[in-house]
């Protein structure tokens, strides 16, 4: 074909060669737009449900900002979730620096797939415990703010901190605040929750015991003077005559960390308050360090663990350093104390107790880490060295499986253990297809409708950080029938009555 022809020929063919390069570009640009896309749907979304980390895992839920629900163990009210966020804050390097990188936290209600029903915003301050509900469907929950001083030790502390007990509507308007902590107290704690009483009174311990109504005016505080409890977490508990009981240092005026004590007492208020009916020294005894084995250790200053109750109400069970103590509720005698033989590090988790008066807690101990199974003497029944670190509260199913999350180690962090034997029937959270959960830490968990929701401190999908909340199919339908304190605060409306 001449020139000629060839000019008409390309001029009026011209848009074949358009067609080509569209679908030369659709092929080599188009997948990568997609997965951006995919990444965006996924980063503003929250749509978890395309990593595959287990077939037990059904549903996961991460913050639009990467807050981690560490240490808000959930709450289920008529069917609906509500859980907190909060941070794990670096103690290394330039404090101001890891505030300042600290993300967004939110207060959510789910539904039961956990789709957000609406978020509060909290900025910066972090939710530091469970939340609970009183009759008419108003939450409470803790919420804490830190900063970092300028020269720490002049604070005796890393990070200052200021507590309010916060309430919201069922529809997540605010009602009212209330502090519950001095303006840039030392940061002190891990867990504060609350616990709400049958006449809808909210109870809450931080460097007092408080009693407020649900309107948020104070009814009584102990002490009245100027001491202070230092180094207090956990949440009370009430019995079924209203009565409180918590966990906590002794009171003392000194300042600061100055003022810590070695001597953990338990205490039982009227709910009018008042001095306690009566207060009781724990056993305390040495914590080994971390890992266990090498020794060393000191009796602990905190109250870290929520007490629990034993059948019928008629014990308290309460945990100081590596010490359980078994109490009676009617007149505060210590009827045991012991460390279980073989535990190193502590208890941070708090107790559980089956149909028998057995009891079943964790350690936090590296990787010696051990779940123990007590009597209802204080003898051992079995232990399962487990996971690593079991800050996470035990729940205690109707197949007769124990329930823990642990943190990392290299054959699982979700265990199932048998309740009789404490012989290991399954785990997840290994590496799957690039998906792994790496650390249950300070929130436990649930056991609804034949799932667990629990949030994960660290999971990860090829090397991206997926801090959540997930929702793991069990063997569980519900709780152990007939246990006197199922799971952390006695139920999953977490008022703290195990009802």
């Amino acid at each position: 074909m001449d020139t000629e022809l060839k000019k008409p020929f390309m001029k009026r063919f011209w848009w074949i060669g358009l067609i080509a390069v569209i679908i030369i570009a659709a092929i080599v640009v188009v997948p990568s737009i997609v997965k951006d896309l995919k990444e965006e749907t996924q980063e503003n979304y929250n749509d978890l449900s395309k990593i595959k980390y287990d077939p037990r895992v059904v549903a996961t839920f991460k913050t639009p900002t990467g807050a981690a629900f560490k240490y808000s163990s959930p709450t289920i009210v008529d069917g609906y979730l509500y859980a907190g966020t909060a941070q794990k804050v670096s103690y290394e390097g330039d404090h101001k620096a890891a505030l300042a990188a600290m993300p967004d936290n939110f207060f959510y209600k789910f539904d039961l797939d956990l789709k957000p029903i609406w978020s509060y915003p909290l900025k910066r301050r972090m939710v530091i415990g469970s939340s609970a509900l009183d009759s008419k469907g108003n939450i409470y929950f803790v919420a804490e703010a830190l900063i970092a001083p300028d020269n720490p030790q002049d604070k005796d502390s890393f990070f200052l901190t200021t507590l309010h007990l916060v309430s919201l509507t069922n529809d997540g308007v605010l009602r009212w605040e209330q502090p519950i902590s001095e303006v840039d107290a030392p940061n002190d704690h891990t867990m504060i929750g609350v616990a709400i009483g049958a006449d809808d009174s909210i109870y809450v311990a931080h460097d007092k015991f408080y009693a407020f109504d649900a309107t948020g005016t104070e009814k009584w505080r102990y002490p009245t003077d100027d001491r202070t409890i230092k180094r207090e977490s956990g949440s009370p508990i009430i019995d079924r005559d209203g009565n409180v009981y918590f966990v906590a240092p002794e009171p003392n005026n000194e300042e600061g960390y100055k003022g810590e004590t070695e001597k953990i007492r338990a205490y039982k208020f009227r709910p009018t308050g008042g001095d306690p009916i009566w207060s009781t020294l724990l056993g305390n005894e040495i914590m080994d360090n971390e890992g266990g084995s090498t020794g060393g250790g000191y009796p602990t200053r905190s109250a870290e663990a929520t007490p629990a109750f034993g059948l019928n109400q008629a014990t308290l069970i309460a945990v100081a350093g590596a010490t359980i103590s078994k109490l009676d509720t009617a007149t505060g005698e210590l009827l045991w104390s012991t460390k279980p033989k073989g535990a190193t590090g502590h208890f941070a988790a708090s107790p559980v107790i089956d149909d028998r008066d057995n009891i079943y807690i964790g350690t936090k101990s590296n990787y010696e880490a051990t779940l123990f199974s007590l009597d209802t003497s204080g003898s051992i029944r079995w232990t399962r060295l487990i996971g690593a670190d079991l800050y996470d509260t035990p729940m205690l199913g109707d197949d007769g499986a124990v329930y823990v999350g642990s943190e990392s180690t290299a054959n699982g962090k979700f265990w199932a253990v048998d309740i009789e034997t404490g012989s290991i029937r399954w785990s997840i959270g290994k590496d799957k297809e690039g998906a792994k959960i790496s650390d249950f830490s300070m929130a436990s968990g649930l056991i609804y409708n034949g799932h667990v929701y629990i949030g994960i401190h660290e999971a990860q999908n090829n090397g991206q950080i997926l801090d959540g909340l997930f929702k793991i199919r069990v063997d569980a339908q519900n709780y152990f029938s007939g246990a006197a304190w199922p799971r952390f605060h006695g139920s999953n409306e977490n008022t703290g009555r195990g009802e």
